[in-house]
């Protein structure tokens, strides 16, 4: 330690009876730091005053090759033999597959249940197993609802999310469980269906 203080002085000051030897810096810290404010200035230089690209502008771009892959992709829903709710007749026939029914019940409890219950019996939304509707009770009108959200309402659009093979299986989920009596249902609301 006294070789210490003969090569490095002591500061002049004493903190609570402490004392301080001058040394300098290691090398390697003092390198990075070097580095550090060259490679500032030269992201300044490039992204803020030069021909650099800034985040808003990346996002920009990643938002428009988004768009443009999901238009040119065909969604979830649309490949050959998965229900489109498009002819009546295919979607009853859906309405009653089994495979489809169970399906439905997974995305249902991943997307819906946070707001319509696990049991259907309504939460923030309302309650799926009764006999009112609040936008219309088909099963072409529940897919256009669960498709295009009701965003006055709170009620997300979950198309561009799911698709329309997972929408379809999500309907026919809840149609299979109309009638079910859950407890301490959300109280009815819309217009009664027959």
């Amino acid at each position: 330690m006294s070789d210490q203080g003969q090569d490095n002085p002591e500061r002049p000051h004493v903190t609570d009876g402490i004392r301080e030897y001058d040394n300098p810096l290691p090398r390697w810290w003092l390198g990075l730091f070097i580095f550090c404010i060259i490679y500032g200035l030269i992201y300044l230089l490039y992204f803020h005053i030069g021909d650099g690209t800034s985040l808003e502008e990346n996002m920009n771009a990643d938002m428009i090759a988004v768009k443009a892959r999901t238009q040119t992709e065909s969604p979830e829903g649309s490949e050959e033999g998965s229900p489109s709710g498009e002819d009546q007749a295919s979607l009853a026939k859906h309405m009653q597959d089994e495979s489809v029914i169970a399906a439905g019940k997974v995305h249902y409890d991943t997307y819906c249940s946070p707001c319509h219950r696990p049991d259907l019996g309504g939460l923030i939304g309302p309650n799926l197993v009764d006999d009112h509707w609040l936008h219309g009770c088909t099963p072409e009108a529940i897919m256009k609802v669960v498709d295009e959200g009701v965003p006055e309402k709170g009620m997300a659009s979950w198309g561009p999310i799911l698709g329309k093979k997972k929408i379809t299986e999500v309907v026919a989920y809840i149609l299979s469980m109309q009638g079910s009596e859950p407890p301490e249902p959300k109280e009815k609301q819309g217009v009664r269906c027959p």
